[in-house]
């Protein structure tokens, strides 16, 4: 992974009210790497240190949760990725979305000092297909980051990430997870979600170069504006080159 840009988005540019924290960052893959983008999955999935912060109760319920999902995941990527039937630089819906999830995760990571909080499918009570957002991070206000990522093989997907992340928001899915992010985040930071105290990144793939186009369609788009109403909103494009 390379974050080729970060940079803070005026959106006075494009006629809108302005905004305390709306953030771009730009990924690039190389296609060439995907089998050891294939490994740094499988490495992020078994990062279980999270587990020792909690308490013996947790710590049982939420290892009983994750390993069934990190075994069948991983069985799933050593199949299609690291097998000797693997096609070079080919790579499906399945793994582009837990790509776009990963890196999107890291890069407000080492980009803009948030703290990871393990991905949900991982303490969720199935063993995939996780109902509800993809990512979260901590960021250094001490307010929860919930990302949704999307990969399209041949498209720009924002606004399938803006249209989920509506969705969710009218859903309460903020709320739903808010047992788990007490415990795996920081309790001042669950009941900031109480209060609006919040943010969102949509994470997504894209397939044109011309980034600026892309992000100025991304924030005309009609659902952009539901993120809006929060204080932190990061935009994460995720180009494979």
């Amino acid at each position: 992974m390379n974050v080729i840009n970060i940079q803070r988005i005026d959106l006075t540019h494009y006629g809108l009210p302005p905004h305390p924290c709306v953030i771009e960052l730009d990924i690039q893959i190389s296609r060439a790497q995907i089998p050891t983008e294939a490994m740094q999955i499988i490495t992020w999935l078994q990062d279980t240190s999270w587990l020792a912060t909690l308490d013996d109760i947790d710590k049982a319920n939420y290892r009983a949760c994750a390993e069934p999902t990190i075994k069948d995941l991983c069985n799933m990527i050593i199949k299609e990725y690291l097998s000797d039937s693997y096609i070079p630089g080919t790579l499906k819906d399945d793994l582009g979305e837990y790509l776009v999830s990963m890196n999107a995760q890291e890069a407000l990571v080492q980009g803009l000092t948030h703290t990871k909080i393990p991905i949900a499918e991982l303490w969720k009570e199935q063993v995939k297909g996780n109902p509800g957002f993809d990512f979260h991070t901590l960021s250094t206000s001490d307010i929860i980051v919930y990302g949704e990522a999307k990969y399209k093989s041949t498209q720009n997907g924002y606004y399938d990430a803006f249209n989920q992340i509506r969705d969710f928001i009218n859903d309460n899915k903020m709320q739903r997870e808010l047992r788990h992010l007490r415990v795996l985040a920081t309790e001042n930071a669950a009941r900031n979600v109480l209060t609006g105290q919040l943010g969102f990144a949509a994470a997504f793939s894209v397939n044109a170069r011309n980034l600026p186009h892309i992000i100025e369609n991304a924030i005309k788009y009609p659902t952009f504006s539901a993120l809006l109403n929060y204080p932190e909103v990061y935009l994460i494009t995720v180009e494979i080159v």
